[in-house]
């Protein structure tokens, strides 16, 4: 009977949540065994058709070890964060025009603990992507916002 309750209680753990996870799945997650990928999605930002949203790269069991690149639709701004990293990461913002051909915006290496803005002017309605990445801590990308 202890078996039982035993592979009952696992069964429940292995269908909760992560603790870490964001709103929504990350479009891209090649993030390392000492890293994991978290993103949000913001549809209800104040731009009309417009949509918001984080990608990040975590450290697990290190709290506020992070670099995130966020995208505001409201205001095209692109912000990248590099949070108490020990090492460069690669932020990018890039879109698809009504044609299919993607453009980067964005494409910038911030060294640890920078953190920086960019104002970006994107056609009204377009997909955006953001991604924040390096070598070693692999990649986390949302590409499901609109500007």
């Amino acid at each position: 009977m202890g078996t039982t309750v035993a592979a009952v209680t696992l069964a429940g753990l292995a269908m909760a949540p992560a603790a870490h996870a964001g709103n929504t799945t990350c479009s891209a997650d090649s993030t390392t065994s000492s890293y994991f990928g978290d993103c949000n999605r913001d549809a209800d930002d104040g731009d009309a058709g417009g949509v918001s949203g984080d990608a990040g790269v975590v450290r697990h069991n290190a709290s506020g070890v992070e670099a995130s690149a966020y995208f505001s639709a409201k205001s095209e701004w692109f912000y990248g964060y590099n949070q108490d990293m020990d090492r460069k990461m690669r932020f990018r913002l890039y879109w698809k025009d009504s044609s299919g051909r993607m453009h980067t915006a964005v494409d910038q290496y911030l060294g640890a603990g920078v953190n920086e803005d960019w104002h970006v002017s994107l056609p009204e309605g377009v997909k955006v992507g953001i991604d924040v990445s390096s070598s070693s801590t692999g990649r986390a990308a949302l590409n499901s916002l609109r500007a």
